[in-house]
């Protein structure tokens, strides 16, 4: 007589998720895809490194320009003038999000303005 196979199921343990590959690297991974939308994340990628660097240690990070400045070992003016003009590139970048008096009007107002209406 044949023995019918059995099919063993096991319980699994309670962190078998934590022993699971993520979809991200790293914790820092994690958090940046929570963090930011894909077109910010984009914009700050095609940022030159030097200007990417001081954005992301002075606005992500929370380091003041002074620190920042020993971090890197530069100047502050260097340090100010990098996020400056990487701030700027980001604004050129994103400036298709800027909400527009057609947008606004769709929400419902715009600096607290009168919504016309055509008729």
């Amino acid at each position: 007589a044949r023995r019918r196979q059995r099919i063993r199921f096991d319980a699994l343990p309670q962190d078998f998720d934590d022993k699971l590959p993520g979809n991200f690297a790293s914790p820092e991974g994690d958090f940046a895809h929570e963090l930011f939308d894909a077109d910010i994340e984009l914009a700050l990628a095609a940022l030159k490194p030097d200007f990417r660097v001081a954005v992301v240690l002075c606005d992500i990070e929370g380091l003041s320009y002074d620190e920042i400045a020993d971090v890197l070992g530069i100047k502050i003016g260097t340090v100010r003038s990098r996020i400056h003009r990487g701030r700027a590139m980001l604004r050129d970048a994103l400036a298709h999000r800027a909400p527009t008096p057609e947008r606004a009007s769709i929400g419902g107002f715009l600096d607290d303005a009168p919504i016309q209406v055509d008729r």
